[in-house]
Formats: C-alpha cells, sequence, structure tokens
C-alpha cells in the first residue's frame, strides 16, 4: 500500500469516526441489538466500497450505507444520567477498560519507532479515537467506577508482542489483532445488552475499531478474507470473564 492510500484510508476512518459520534439518524427505538442490524454487520465492506482507492478498495455488490448513518450519537443521549442495569453496566465498563488497553498500546506501539511517517499518524489518530470511544462510554458509568488506567490483562496480551516487535509489519499485525479482537468484543456486547443507551454507544463504536482492522489489514497486505471476513463474528473476542480488570 502506498503512503497515500494509507493517509487517504486513515482520512477516512477518521471523518466515518466524527460522524458517528455525533449523527442523530435512526429513532432510538430501533436500536435494541438483540436484533442483529445486517448493515452494522457489513460495515467493513460499506467501508473500503466508498473509498474508491483503486487496488486497496474493493466494490461488494450494491450494498452501500454509510456508517455514520447507522446509530445514534450516544453522547448526547446519555450526558444526563442513564438508567443502566447492573447486567449491561459490567459490559460498559469492561468496554471502557478496553477502550483504554487500546490507548495505551497505541502509546507503545509508537513509542517503538519502527512505524514510518503515515504509520505512525495512523496509529497516533487511531489512539485518539479510542481515548474519544472510552470518554463515550465513561458517560453511562458512575463516576466512582469509571476506569482511569487501562484494563491490565487486556495491555497484558498485547505489550509483550509489541516489545517483541521487530519491525513496522509485526507492529502493524499487533495493532490489526488489536482491533479485531476489539470490534469482536463489540459484536458480542451487541447481543448481550439490553438497555438502549448502553446499545446506543456500542453500535456507534463498533463500526469504527472494525474499520481500523481494514486499515491495517490493507496496510499489511493481508488476504482480504482476515481483514473483511463474510460477518463480523464475536470469535476473536476479548471475554470479560476472562479479562476482568479485577
Amino acid at each position: 500500500m502506498s503512503m497515500r492510500e494509507l493517509r487517504q484510508l486513515t482520512e477516512h476512518v477518521d471523518h466515518q469516526h466524527r460522524e458517528a459520534m455525533r449523527t442523530i439518524h435512526d429513532d432510538l427505538g430501533e436500536l435494541h441489538l438483540s436484533h442483529q442490524d445486517d448493515a452494522v454487520v457489513a460495515n467493513r465492506r460499506n467501508f473500503v466500497r466508498n473509498l474508491g482507492l483503486g487496488g486497496a478498495a474493493i466494490a461488494f455488490g450494491s450494498l452501500l450505507v454509510p456508517v455514520a448513518g447507522l446509530v445514534p450519537d450516544a453522547l448526547a443521549q446519555t450526558a444526563t444520567g442513564a438508567d443502566v442495569p447492573a447486567a449491561d453496566m459490567a459490559i460498559i465498563e469492561f468496554a471502557q477498560g478496553l477502550e483504554l488497553a487500546a490507548v495505551a498500546a497505541y502509546v507503545a506501539i509508537v513509542a517503538q519507532r519502527k512505524l514510518d511517517t503515515p504509520q505512525t499518524e495512523s496509529a497516533r489518530l487511531f489512539g485518539r479515537h479510542h481515548t474519544e470511544h472510552s470518554d463515550a462510554l465513561a458517560k453511562l458509568i458512575p463516576k466512582a467506577n469509571i476506569a482511569t488506567t487501562a484494563n491490565p490483562k487486556i495491555l497484558a496480551v498485547f505489550q509483550p508482542q509489541i516489545t517483541a516487535a521487530t519491525d513496522a509489519n509485526a507492529l502493524m499485525q499487533v495493532a490489526f489483532n488489536l482491533e479485531s479482537g476489539a470490534a469482536a468484543t463489540y459484536q458480542l456486547a451487541m447481543g448481550a445488552l439490553s438497555n438502549w443507551q448502553g446499545a446506543a454507544a456500542v453500535a456507534t463504536i463498533e463500526p469504527i475499531e472494525a474499520q481500523h482492522a481494514v486499515v491495517w489489514g490493507q496496510a499489511l497486505d493481508l488476504p482480504i478474507d482476515q481483514w473483511m471476513p463474510a460477518f463480523q463474528s464475536s470469535a476473536a473476542a476479548l471475554q470479560p470473564s476472562t479479562y476482568a480488570a479485577s
């Protein structure tokens, strides 16, 4: 992948991230995610289809649904206190710790100084996205329970891989695995949450994590079925039962 293509992919993800964080498009009553939305599941395909990057993007039939139009802004809807059940809250708190772990992982990846300039720009931007995702989730969580540090068990999975990486490709592979795991974790959460506020936040974030994985997968020239599977699976999810912060 050329420097131009990587930058264009990254800029497009950032645009989708900004839109997903602010746009109210669907009625909140339609976002009860015990019923999977096929358009959300297909977000990786929608993303690459919209880019027009020649060899770096692939068209998939006639499906074209902007990711930003799939979900409302969870931020404005939850700032005045959410009535979230305990079971949902446990998932949301776990997700917030996951986001902070992703932030810490990207800091460590950049600190290795093995990425070139466009790769470093992408890593830093995606790290900022994860910071904003953490902030969005924090608005649902009681102040006393908001995490201020990364989930140590999740970070312990990726930190040794970052330290052991010998070149840029190895670091981008770690980033790809991290984002794939995050997207799978949110897919798992989407089938478990019952409260609309938590579901809205998760539905806002999951497509962006998947798009991060698309960028790294293409930068690594991985087989297409690795960075754009037929459907978003939860198989690679970081299970809360295994990676609970405490």
